[in-house]
């Protein structure tokens, strides 16, 4: 017996040299992979010329993103093909971050990982105040992108990555009821209280997913589970039936001893309650979801990229009296019209008795909360790729 067992620790310890071995083979040869996909980035980069910033370097982009930051909010450009194609750029630069992180955690190095992070999310900053500044532009100048048989503003322009569209209403034809996009056969009925108001409709799908990584049910969360209590032992009990408890005299005898002098314990090794094996999260060891209006993103994940629909107002448009063009100079950016929850109601009634007491400025916040309100029936066809296993609902 003691020669298997001999046997079995020296054919254990020969596969763990092995393994060992191979584990930092890989290791390495991912080293020289991560220095060689860097080194080819930085020629590349070299060779376009375009003053695109290392990412990984974090004073290159944060000088980057700062940069097109303070542009974008001076730029009065109504480029939109010229947009996409800077939001297409700093697409490639989040997924260059998104590879080396990958890397590094296949390397177990995570010490620049929060700083790249931070930069993704100011990347994405970037594409959002870029889509919204000429998104801006667009509906300030709306007269010029007038389609000639609706007599309404009509945009459409993609990228490989960005579908993007933009519709207004110039003509406020209450006969209108509805108006479609090529963009994903898009199509959206116009309620009557929208039909003669300054509003526009902006649809955006992307091919990336922003939202997801921010939601909590994105990433796996293990269950708080209270320490284990120590269960007295079979040992202990059986010293308790053989030995009863003493008399209250005997008791007594025992604490004055025990002031005189302190009794001899044996050392008991510390028991650390909290070890848990490191072994892989299972299903059971996830928190669960209570609220069943909340996507569970740990077992769903998004098909065909992410739809983006905005309602906006319409910024004054220009007026041409005789030879002059007259054009109300605004900084206001752009702005959404919200979409309040059902259950906000009763609060909003009260809001407007007040208003009501107010005059104008109550009647324009009044009609600006009645373009919230109506519902927006629309219908769009879904991604080639996508399967349905069962109706959706």
């Amino acid at each position: 017996m003691e020669e298997l067992m001999k046997q079995e620790a020296e054919r254990f310890e020969l596969e763990t040299q092995t393994l060992q071995e191979m584990l930092n083979t890989n290791k390495s040869s991912l080293r020289a992979q991560r220095e060689q996909l860097r080194e080819q980035k930085m020629w590349d980069r070299f060779l376009l010329c375009n003053g695109t910033p290392d990412p990984s370097v974090q004073t290159e982009l944060n000088t980057y993103t700062s940069i097109e930051l303070d542009e974008t909010k001076q730029s009065s450009t109504r480029d939109i093909s010229g947009c996409l194609d800077s939001v297409e750029q700093a697409l490639d630069l989040i997924n260059e971050l998104d590879e080396v992180i990958a890397l590094d955690k296949q390397l177990g190095i995570t010490e620049n990982h929060e700083s790249y992070k931070k930069g993704i999310e100011s990347l994405q900053e970037v594409i959002e105040s870029k889509v919204d500044n000429v998104t801006f532009n667009v509906l300030k100048t709306a007269e010029e992108y007038a389609d000639p048989d609706s007599l309404n503003l009509l945009v459409e322009k993609q990228s490989p990555r960005l579908k993007y569209s933009v519709w207004g209403n110039l003509a406020k034809n209450p006969r209108q009821k509805s108006f479609q996009l090529e963009t994903d056969s898009f199509q959206m009925e116009i309620p009557k209280s929208l039909a003669n108001a300054d509003v526009a409709v902006r649809l955006i799908h992307t091919s990336y997913d922003f939202l997801s990584p921010k939601c909590k049910t994105f990433y796996a969360q293990k269950k708080k589970t209270p320490a284990p209590s120590r269960a007295p032992s079979a040992i202990g009990a059986e010293n308790n039936e053989n030995n009863p408890a003493p008399a209250l005299d005997e008791v007594k005898e025992e604490e004055q001893g025990e002031e005189a002098a302190p009794p001899a314990t044996a050392e008991e090794p510390p028991i650390n309650e909290n070890i848990q094996p490191d072994r892989p999260v299972t299903p059971s060891d996830v928190e669960e979801i209570e609220d069943e209006d909340i996507v569970d993103l740990r077992a769903m994940s998004t098909v065909g990229g992410v739809m983006y629909l905005d309602l906006l107002k319409l910024p004054p448009q220009a007026k041409k009296v005789g030879s002059w063009v007259i054009q109300d100079i605004t900084e206001k950016q752009l702005e959404r019209i919200p979409n309040p929850k059902p259950e906000d109601q009763k609060e909003s009634e009260v809001e407007e008795a007040k208003e009501g007491e107010e005059g104008g400025e109550g009647a324009l916040s009044q009609i600006t909360k009645e373009l919230t309100w109506p519902l927006l029936n629309m219908s769009f066809t879904v991604a080639p790729n996508a399967i349905f296993t069962e109706e959706p609902m």
